[in-house]
């Protein structure tokens, strides 16, 4: 017979609810409202009609937004807030057609390259970690988003199991405070995987999705980079451009032509 048992392990509170379900919710309702509230500017405020390269960042932009909206169902949620800021502001950017905005947009994808794929990881000083030790310092190994992501994927196998049948969180799994499967509770002899510790935004299905979805979403990063620094370089090359010459032709015999029947 199949009973329901109740575990502290995996009981849910209001604390972790915020965290498992409002914020994640939140944020995604506020990605997809701004992102309408922009696509709408980018549709009133021009008087002509976008060029391939500007339609090419606004497409990508919206890619990436997509993207960057899984990050917010894990604890690397903090990159998907970055880049779905980098989106709306190049979307903006493509839009205004403003020299001054496309710089700051130039420098905002390298600032942000910079944390997706911290070429500083490593140092203990110059990096761009996002997570912190219990102690206070920099976890290394979240330094970048792959490596967050990566450092969840290893320890999809645990949270290991320590003295007595405790458990022993993991980094996804200390995050939330949830998503452990408590093994008092496992039938492992007939039904459960041992392996299998995990579950919810911690289980190596969804974190094999976020690897995937990041990857893309870094591929797309990397492109609008490109593309952004070369509508800057276009329109540097506009602002020194010439004005047209524009050529004048008078007639001097206009009379005489019209007395000849021209």
């Amino acid at each position: 017979m199949h009973y329901e048992q109740c575990s502290v392990i995996e009981q849910l509170s209001p604390n972790k609810s915020f965290w498992i379900f409002v914020l994640p919710t939140y944020l995604l309702l506020l990605s997809v409202a701004s992102l309408a509230l922009v696509l709408v500017f980018a549709n009133t405020v021009s008087t002509r009609s976008y060029n391939f390269l500007e339609k090419t960042l606004i497409a990508i932009s919206i890619f990436i937004a997509i993207f960057g909206i899984a990050c917010f169902f894990a604890p690397v949620y903090k990159y998907g807030i970055v880049m779905i800021f980098i989106a709306l502001f190049t979307i903006v950017t493509a839009a205004a057609r403003v020299k001054w905005l496309n710089v700051l947009a130039v420098i905002a994808y390298v600032i942000a390259l910079l944390y997706l794929f911290d070429p500083f990881n490593g140092n203990a000083y110059f990096n761009f970690a996002s997570n912190r030790l219990p102690n206070g310092g920099v976890d290394l190994e979240t330094a970048g988003i792959l490596h967050a992501t990566w450092k969840m994927y290893n320890e999809t196998y645990g949270p290991a199991i320590g003295q007595n049948n405790t458990v022993v969180p993991s980094y996804c799994t200390n995050y939330y405070d949830y998503f452990m499967i408590d093994p008092a509770m496992r039938d492992y002899d007939r039904y459960d995987n041992p392996i299998v510790k995990t579950f919810g935004y911690c289980s190596r299905g969804w974190i094999t999705a976020l690897l995937i979805f990041e990857g893309i979403l870094l591929i797309l990063t990397l492109v609008a980079f490109a593309l952004v620094t070369m509508a800057l370089i276009l329109r540097l090359k506009e602002d020194h451009g010439y004005d047209p010459i524009e050529l004048e032709v008078r007639g001097t015999g206009t009379a005489a032509l019209g007395d000849l029947g021209y």
